[in-house]
C-alpha cells in the first residue's frame, strides 16, 4: 500500500527547472545586452524586466500551485474551462478586446492586459486530464497500488 501522508516535491524536477531558468537568464542577458544598451542606455533593461515581471511572479505562482490540492483542481476543472471560454469570447467586445497586428487576442482591463488563450491551454489540459481519469475509473474500477517491498 502507498502511505498517505505529507507529499514531498519532486526534487529532480525542481533542480531541472532551476537549471533551465538559470541558463535562460544567462542566455537572455548575453543576447539582449547590446540591443538593450542601444535602446535604453543600460545593458540590463531586458534582463531586469524579465526577472521582475516573469521570473519572480512565476516562482510565486508555482509555489501557490504546489499548495493547491489536486482534488480541488479536479472539482473545479469544468467551471474553470467555462470561465476561460467566456474570457475568450470577451476578446470580441469592443474596448475590452485589443487588436494588435491585425488580430484580436488580448483583453485590456486598464490595470492589466492578458491573452485568455494562454489560460485556456492550462484549463483545457486540466479538464481533459480530469475527464480522462473519470473515464478510466468508470471502466476499470478503482486503481489498486501494489506494494513492491
Amino acid at each position: 500500500m502507498v502511505k498517505k501522508g505529507k507529499s514531498h516535491p519532486d526534487y529532480i524536477l525542481i533542480i531541472a527547472s532551476g537549471l533551465l531558468i538559470i541558463f535562460g537568464v544567462l542566455i537572455l542577458s548575453s543576447v539582449s545586452a547590446t540591443l538593450s544598451y542601444e535602446n535604453f542606455g543600460t545593458p540590463f533593461y531586458f534582463l531586469s524586466h524579465q526577472i521582475l515581471f516573469g521570473l519572480i511572479p512565476g516562482i510565486i505562482l508555482a509555489f501557490l500551485a504546489f499548495k493547491i490540492k489536486l482534488t480541488f483542481l479536479k472539482k473545479w476543472s469544468s467551471i474553470l474551462l467555462l470561465i476561460n471560454l467566456f474570457l475568450l469570447g470577451m476578446v470580441f467586445i469592443p474596448k475590452i478586446g485589443v487588436s494588435l497586428g491585425g488580430a484580436t487576442r488580448w483583453l485590456d482591463f486598464k490595470l492589466f492586459s492578458f491573452q485568455p488563450a494562454e489560460f485556456l491551454k492550462l484549463t483545457f489540459f486540466l479538464y481533459l486530464a480530469t475527464w480522462l481519469e473519470s473515464k478510466t475509473r468508470s471502466q476499470t474500477g478503482p486503481v489498486k497500488v501494489l506494494n513492491t517491498k
